[in-house]
């Protein structure tokens, strides 16, 4: 199949105007407060190429002619570059979510908030949709400072306790746990079988599961220096997590979500496949049936990065999501 692309810029179609030129292009799908990239390298040739505004919104779908196209995302750049001999012009853009006041930093202070509240909050701030996971947006909060740090920040540091992830997405910010095999509005996320036979090359690492037996998290009382103690599990070797926390829900929550993390293990896995996987995205699910017996189990895409060159190619990073259900 022949490779085909999609590009509009601030709302014109400049696919024909580059085509000839193009020379590669790298699309990298990220989660959490990393922010998804666009660059593509073309021939300057005579130097004729109209050279990108800064800000510039930038459409990109990506597919193959005798199937059609997939639209990838909105992206707004941000450096232009060039170098000779041979001329060549490069152009790097962020995610257009990425670019919104919720990456400034900010101080203010929450209290008496559920977490979808204050997404809700944020969201609407920023100009994007909510869409927070339903088992944690009850999650309550009697009060959590926000000092010189950005929305974003503030979400990823949140979701982190609750083993989750916190992103701006598709005009959408999106708050859900990791490998829960659910999406925020609690329908089922496919888990995508990727066997041996469809990867051009892979790599793995197994890591120790079950490294911690127990966490112990401290938590401190409003307006005291007094600190108390929570512990999940039982059983030495035990972890104790450095900071405190502003109260004992949320100490017990950062336990077991450490405790969580450690049951699981770090055992990874990364590789290019022999095509294009538009399907697949940071923050999904997949699994590899006949890599390793040792590689069993649900794996949580932390990348996926799509290569457009002379051929189509998906690469990703995964780490381990959980066992087979």
């Amino acid at each position: 199949m022949t490779p085909d692309f999609e590009l509009r810029a601030d709302g014109d179609d400049v696919t024909a105007m580059i085509r000839d030129r193009l020379i590669s292009l790298t699309v990298t799908d990220e989660e959490g407060l990393k922010a998804d990239k666009l660059s593509f390298e073309l021939d300057d040739r005579g130097n004729l190429l109209a050279v990108p505004p800064a800000e510039a919104q930038l459409e990109l779908s990506l597919g193959f002619r005798e199937t059609g196209l997939t639209r990838i995302g909105t992206f707004v750049v941000e450096r232009r570059s060039g170098r000779g001999m041979p001329d060549t012009m490069s152009i790097d853009a962020k995610a257009a979510d990425m670019s919104s006041q919720i990456r400034a930093p900010k101080t203010r202070a929450w209290e008496n908030v559920t977490l979808g509240e204050m997404v809700e909050t944020i969201a609407g701030e920023a100009n994007l949709t909510p869409t927070v996971g339903e088992d944690i947006a009850p999650t309550f909060y009697t009060y959590v400072a926000q000092t010189a740090e950005s929305d974003l920040h503030l979400l990823t540091r949140l979701a982190a306790v609750l083993d989750a992830t916190a992103k701006p997405a598709d005009g959408r910010l999106v708050v859900v746990r990791r490998g829960t095999g659910t999406a925020a509005d609690g329908t089922a996320l496919p888990v995508i079988a990727l066997l041996k036979r469809e990867f051009r090359s892979y790599d793995w690492a197994l890591g120790e599961r079950g490294k911690y037996k127990s966490v112990t998290a401290e938590w401190s009382e409003t307006g005291t220096a007094t600190l108390h103690k929570v512990t999940v599990g039982s059983g030495k070797p035990e972890r104790r997590l450095r900071h405190p926390f502003g109260s004992q829900d949320e100490a017990q929550r950062a336990a077991q979500a450490a405790l969580d993390r450690a049951e699981r293990g770090n055992t990874s896995v990364s590789g290019e496949l022999g095509g294009f996987w538009p399907g697949l995205f940071a923050g999904g699910l997949v699994e590899f049936p006949d890599l390793r017996a040792e590689l069993g189990g649900r794996f949580h895409l932390r990348s996926v990065t799509h290569v457009l060159m002379r051929t189509l190619t998906t690469r990703f990073e995964a780490e381990i999501a959980g066992p087979k259900e």
